[in-house]
């Protein structure tokens, strides 16, 4: 008997999202940071060893939530969600203390909670419910 489980649409697209994100994020952070940052002011070729890891790090990411799409297993999402939420508190808590976007700390923290934090409990809260 298979097991067929699944995955809810809007986890679907959300995922997609996530893995544009990525490549997206990754193909700025190794070919043209000074787009992804553009607010600071330094010489981007000094630092290509930082841009490099943030590139590598949402290559990464980009490349989980792609396997997520092809596999549709249950594991796959929710290591992607729960690598994703660790991701989203240290780039709010990097941001903030840093002032790397001139908005207040509560605008930052508001839209990362509502467009990525919360999304990313939600869907491994839904899918926990379908193991």
């Amino acid at each position: 008997m298979n097991n067929i489980v699944i995955i809810p649409r809007w986890i679907t697209y959300y995922t997609i999202f996530l893995a544009l994100l990525g490549f997206g994020a990754a193909a700025i952070g190794y070919f043209a940071p000074g787009i992804m940052f553009s607010n600071i002011k330094i010489d981007f070729s000094e630092v290509s060893t930082i841009t490099g890891m943030f590139g590598a790090r949402n290559l990464a990411f980009g490349v989980l939530a792609a396997m997520c799409l092809v596999k549709k297993d249950i594991s796959f999402y929710l290591f992607l969600f729960t690598g994703r939420i660790i991701i989203e508190i240290q780039d709010i808590l990097v941001i903030i203390s840093t002032h790397a976007l001139p908005l207040p700390w509560v605008a930052i923290a508001a839209s990362w909670l509502i467009f990525f934090i919360v999304p990313e409990f939600l869907a491994i809260k839904s899918l926990n419910k379908l193991k």
